[in-house]
Order: C-alpha cells, then sequence, then structure tokens
C-alpha cells in the first residue's frame, strides 16, 4: 500500500536512487545524499519524499534516533609535558555526537577535560583525573551524558610536572 495521498512510488527520486540496494546496506551517507538534495517546502509531492526517505531509514535501522550504526570511535591523544591545553575533538558542521566515555593513562598528571563553546567563548568541566606514572585510569564524567556539535569543542588541559606524555581516549558515537 502507497503512502495515503501520495504520488507513484515508482516516480519516486527517493525510491529511484535506492530501488537497487537492499535495506541491509543501505548507509546513513546516501540518505544524507538525497536529504541534501530536498528543500524544505513540502509541496509538489516532496512532503511524500521526506515521508518515504524517513520510512526507508527506519527500515533499514541506518537513519532515524538514537546513535548511528557504525560511527563509534575512540578518539586519543597525546599531550607531552611542553603543552597545557588540546583540543581533542570537534565534530563537523551538521554533526551531533555523544561522548560515551574515556581513560587517562601515562605519566603523574592530572588531567582536566572540558567542552569549550566556540560560539560564546565559555568552557566548563567535564571530567578530572589524577594518575600516578603507569596508571589507566577510567574518566568520571560526573554521570552526565554530553552531546557536542560544531559548537563545542571537547578539550583537555593537564597540570602538574608530568614526567613523560599522557594520552586520554575517548569513546564517542554519532547520533545525528
Amino acid at each position: 500500500m502507497s503512502l495515503p495521498f501520495a504520488g507513484d512510488p515508482d516516480e519516486s527520486k527517493v525510491y529511484q536512487s535506492l530501488k537497487s540496494e537492499l535495506l541491509t546496506e543501505l548507509t546513513s551517507t546516501q540518505f544524507e545524499t538525497l536529504r541534501n538534495g530536498m528543500f524544505a517546502e513540502g509541496i509538489n509531492g516532496l512532503e511524500d519524499e521526506y515521508r518515504r526517505l524517513l520510512l526507508l531509514g527506519m527500515a533499514s535501522n541506518t537513519y532515524g534516533f538514537g546513535p548511528i550504526a557504525a560511527t563509534a570511535q575512540v578518539v586519543s591523544r597525546v599531550v607531552d609535558a611542553n603543552e597545557t591545553s588540546q583540543t581533542i575533538f570537534t565534530p563537523s558542521s551538521g554533526e551531533v555526537w555523544q561522548v560515551i566515555g574515556g581513560s587517562l593513562s601515562g605519566a603523574a598528571a592530572r588531567l582536566f577535560l572540558f567542552y569549550a563553546d566556540n560560539v560564546n567563548g565559555i568552557s566548563y568541566e567535564a571530567a578530572d583525573e589524577s594518575i600516578t606514572a603507569g596508571q589507566n585510569n577510567p574518566l568520571d564524567f560526573f554521570g552526565t551524558p554530553m552531546f557536542i556539535d560544531e559548537n563545542i569543542s571537547l578539550k583537555q588541559s593537564i597540570s602538574g610536572s608530568p614526567t613523560g606524555d599522557v594520552t586520554t581516549a575517548i569513546g564517542m558515537i554519532r547520533v545525528r
């Protein structure tokens, strides 16, 4: 059954572009490409295309709500004793990422992880951890899930007198 009051599915740009793909083979990039070619006018059958795009995305478990499959990653940065601050991650325009955990390892030091507002110049602490040489400690993010977009950078700052390199590893997953 077609969408109620919708045009012929055979004339759908969404279906024409993706008809040779199995649902399990569809990627978020394909959906983003189709979406980027649509205007937000909702006339001339475009509203039906929005619904088809959403239906296919949900059916393929590729495009919809929650974390996006195959986007999880661990971002790792090494800070040496001469660095005081470093950006770990800033999402690209249009992306939203969730910070899901992290750890600190290396020389004796104290790490401060913070979120920096790239628009207003404000920052706030997200986690802090002290380590002694040779430890690998999980970071405590104060029990709060954090989502960041291109306006917020995840940064780190090391204090104390590290006797060598300090490595921060942060787990992230894209949600939009």
